[in-house]
Formats: C-alpha cells, sequence, structure tokens
C-alpha cells in the first residue's frame, strides 16, 4: 500500500521530487541495501537481517543528525597516546594502535539506540524495548557474521519468527528515517507505524532454517 498519495504532496511536488534525487544521491548505498532487503522474495530472513542492520548502521554514519564518534577525534587521540605510551615493546605497541584504530567508532547498537531515540515517539508503539532491540541486532548480527555459537547457547539469538518480526522493526524504523529526511507528510510515517503494528505472526520453524 501507498505510504503517500499524491494529492497529499501535490502542492509541494516539485519541490519533493528535486529533494528525493539529492536525497537518493547523497544515500544511494543504504537505499541499495534497503531495496535489496525488501523486495527480493527469494532471499533468505537472515540475508535480509543482515542487509537491513548494515542499512541502519550505514544511515546513522551518513546522516548529519548523528556523530560516528564516541569522543572528539582530538580528545580520543589523547587518550591513545596516554595508553600506548604505557607499552615499551614496540611490537606490542604497533599491535595495540591498530586495535584501537577504530575503537572511537559508535556501535551497531549505541547507532541504534541514538535513531531510536530521534523518533521514540513513534517507534515505541512498534518498539516496546528498544535496549533488547538494538541487544537483539547486535548479538545476531555477530552470530550471522562470526558464527558464535557460545551467543546460540547463551539464547541471545532469536528464532526465525522472532528474527522476522524484528526485521520487519527494523525496516519500518529505516522506513521513518527516510520519510522524515524528505519531510513527507506525518500521515506516511503513521501509516508505516500502523503497519508494523498491525502484522501477525505465527511460528512455524526454528532458526538457523531459512527455508
Amino acid at each position: 500500500s501507498r505510504l503517500v498519495d499524491y494529492l497529499e504532496i501535490a502542492d509541494r511536488f516539485p519541490e519533493i521530487v528535486a529533494s528525493w534525487f539529492a536525497y537518493h544521491s547523497e544515500m544511494e548505498p543504504i537505499f541499495d541495501l534497503y531495496f535489496s532487503a525488501c523486495w527480493n522474495t527469494e532471499m533468505p530472513v537472515t540475508t535480509k537481517f543482515l542487509l537491513l542492520a548494515q542499512a541502519l548502521e550505514a544511515y546513522h554514519s551518513r546522516s548529519p543528525r548523528y556523530e560516528s564518534v564516541v569522543q572528539k577525534t582530538k580528545d580520543f587521540r589523547h587518550r591513545v597516546d596516554a595508553i600506548l605510551a604505557g607499552v615499551a615493546e614496540d611490537t606490542e605497541k604497533t599491535w595495540l594502535q591498530k586495535k584501537l584504530c577504530h575503537a572511537n567508532q559508535k556501535t551497531l547498537a549505541q547507532r541504534l539506540d541514538e535513531l531510536i531515540g530521534t523518533h521514540h515517539k513513534e517507534v515505541a508503539s512498534f518498539i516496546p524495548d528498544s535496549a533488547a532491540f538494538a541487544k537483539t541486532i547486535r548479538h545476531t548480527r555477530n552470530y550471522l557474521t562470526h558464527f558464535d555459537e557460545e551467543l546460540r547457547r547463551r539464547k541471545k539469538v532469536p528464532e526465525i519468527t522472532s528474527l522476522t518480526k524484528i526485521r520487519i522493526q527494523m525496516k519500518a524504523l529505516l522506513e521513518i528515517c527516510f520519510l522524515r529526511d524528505l519531510k513527507l507528510p506525518e500521515i506516511a510515517v503513521s501509516r508505516v507505524v500502523a503497519r508494523t503494528q498491525n502484522i501477525k505472526f505465527v511460528s512455524l520453524e526454528s532458526f538457523p532454517s531459512n527455508s
């Protein structure tokens, strides 16, 4: 179903079209991930999940709304220098320097927390526990990427029906981000929320089957 009716944007249509092309140029890699996850009916749920996780992470990184780093770069460099100063062995210092190279980047869970926080009023209606949501995505992404069986043993990875629900919630969150960035009517956001709330799930299989 359509999220926006032409009559709702008719008076701003030329402006919206121009904004769309500029926005698409900026966010093209994120849209590629989003459309691949949404429109490929033959793709396994686990692959769709990974694409959407990557899309959300990349969106946060590219959006001017958010900072990708935990500390200001200058402060982080001082912190790393102080740590390295305490290591005498050159080989150990080089190893540690490489490990700390990307330590200032926000984690996927932190990025998700910020995305949800920006749209908390709407997202809370279909993601009631945002902290658990972010942790589950992080654990599942790590499991599917690194195949860490310990995560499964600790029941950190959802079964297939729950994973499908999470994927739909991730899709809705990303759509709300897009709609707000494009300054489309708020009724479109309401439709995303209603559509996501109205989906019903029936458990037929257990994770990690992809059939």
